[in-house]
């Protein structure tokens, strides 16, 4: 999103601003001094230093966040008729950083300067990028944001949505073991990140997807997760410790998600729990799902057309789960051996991976003399062999040894899958192949020229059309506004969405 920037103040002199006390004439609270202050950063690294959030106006809320994204030098609070002392102060700033992710290039460091009753008169920002290389920035992570929420396009229910992203950044992403990576940017360019990091990650795409949510933190365990609401329930998420340290890829745990308070189990060494919403309102916790059939699955769970996919270790089925009926179907068996090579024993359940990109799964198999990995076309029920692997023996292993693939995850078309020594665990390498795009036949609203995305290309056709030229034009996708009728109030709607 574009917006008006005013000129910021040289970083030197702000910080001299804000460690140096002034004195000028106040209207009516006395005299105005600066200080400074910082919002706390999550890591996960336990340590004891309590802070109570406050519950603040959400329109101060939202406030302050846009004259951020103006790249205000000062932000007046009491001149716009707003009352907040230095202890809410630190509130508002923690519930700004959670609820902008895009405010990645605000530190969390601050300057304030305020009356000698400790009315706040105004917020001094500290921006970490400027100019040419803060627009580069915004723009290339619209771009990284866009490359993921393309992939959930097809997806129509909140709870969908919420699962796949959740697969997404849990296989695709590692935590940040050296402690530097707190922001959404930063992780989305490295893939890697602390707890403060995957919660602001998440908070962005449950908000591109309008799930609502807010970020849960404890400062007694220095660590940070997400709350979110699905069909006017509560729900609990953390991401981080359903990614394994160190990083195995394709382990994707579901123990912390969509979780009721009870059952979460974030609690201090002496059993106490000392977590709470940033925005400072108290929320119940629903248990709909404490129970559900992913809570003891680390692999990917798929989601496509209101079913979850997934692989049944006990009846060794591939299953689709109705998400409307809370049926299960079972489709096939899959042979999961992993035989030891020159033997006649094998491990059974272990040469597993599963995955899924749009309307096709992939996993992994036990043929005869090897392994190989299919795709199976949900929609038109047909498995495909993709890649094969005979047993393969290392000099390490000698002659009980095999290589088999286990554990696959997708970024778009691209499927990684992991070749495992099965003597070794957490020796494999990561390899990959590309699967043929995925386009959805569902129409989706606002992609009036029916390729699948919404683009400029969709306003270009739009404006075409109503000028009067001959342009096809996908009218179920083209009532943006619902109001019975094509015109320029669709075209502004389209213009707003890209813009958002």
């Amino acid at each position: 999103m574009k917006y008006l920037r005013s000129a910021l103040l040289p970083v030197t002199l702000l910080l001299l601003l804000c460690l140096m006390p002034m004195s000028v004439s106040a209207q009516e609270s006395g005299e105005l001094s600066y200080g400074t202050g910082a919002v706390r950063l999550y890591n996960s690294a336990a340590t004891d230093t309590p802070v109570e959030a406050m519950a603040l106006d959400e329109i101060l809320v939202e406030y302050v966040i846009d004259a951020h994204r103006q790249g205000l030098s000062e932000i007046p609070i009491y001149d716009k008729g707003y009352r907040i002392n230095k202890s809410e102060l630190y509130s508002l700033q923690q519930e700004r950083m959670y609820d902008a992710p895009d405010l990645f290039y605000v530190s969390n460091q601050y300057g304030y300067s305020e009356y000698s009753d400790g009315t706040v008169h105004s917020i001094i920002p500290v921006y970490t990028m400027s100019g040419s290389a803060l627009e580069e920035a915004k723009a290339e992570y619209e771009e990284m944001i866009d490359d993921i929420t393309l992939q959930a396009a097809h997806l129509e229910s909140e709870l969908e949505i919420a699962l796949f992203y959740h697969e997404y950044i849990v296989a695709n992403f590692e935590y940040d073991t050296d402690y530097e990576i707190y922001d959404a940017y930063t992780m989305l360019k490295t893939r890697e990140g602390v707890c403060q990091a995957y919660t602001l990650l998440y908070t962005e795409l449950l908000e591109r997807a309008g799930i609502g949510n807010v970020a849960v933190v404890s400062d007694g365990l220095v660590h940070a997760w997400n709350a979110i609401e699905l069909d006017g329930e509560w729900f609990l998420c953390d991401l981080t410790w359903d990614d394994p340290v160190p990083n195995t890829a394709g382990y994707i745990g579901h123990t912390y998600f969509l979780r009721s308070a009870s059952s979460f189990g974030h609690a201090l060494s002496d059993g106490s729990v000392d977590w709470y919403e940033v925005d400072g309102v108290s929320r119940s916790y629903s248990s709909r799902y404490d129970n559900a059939i992913w809570t003891s699955a680390y692999t990917w769970m798929h989601v496509y057309d209101g079913a979850l996919y997934y692989y049944d270790a006990q009846t060794t089925y591939l299953c689709a789960y109705s998400f409307d009926s809370s049926s299960i179907t079972e489709l096939f068996t899959i042979d999961t051996r992993a035989v030891i090579h020159g033997t006649g024993s094998y491990y059974q359940g272990v040469s597993f991976g599963l995955c899924g990109y749009g309307d096709r799964l992939y996993f992994a198999e036990y043929i005869e003399g090897g392994y190989a990995i299919y795709e199976y076309s949900v929609t038109d029920a047909e498995k495909t062999l993709v890649e094969s692997f005979a047993h393969t023996c290392t000099d390490t292993c000698y002659e009980t040894c095999v290589l088999y693939p286990m554990r696959m995850y997708a970024d778009s078309n691209v499927i990684y899958y992991v070749l495992e020594d099965l003597l070794n665990f957490g020796t494999g390498s990561v390899y990959s192949f590309e699967a043929e795009e995925y386009v959805s036949s569902e129409p989706i609203l606002m992609d009036v020229d029916g390729d699948g995305e919404v683009t400029n290309t969709d306003i270009a056709v739009y404006v075409r059309y109503l000028s009067g030229w001959n342009t096809e034009l996908v009218f179920e996708c083209a009532d943006v506004n619902t109001d019975g009728k094509y015109n320029n109030r669709d075209v502004i709607a389209i213009i707003k969405y890209l813009l958002a």
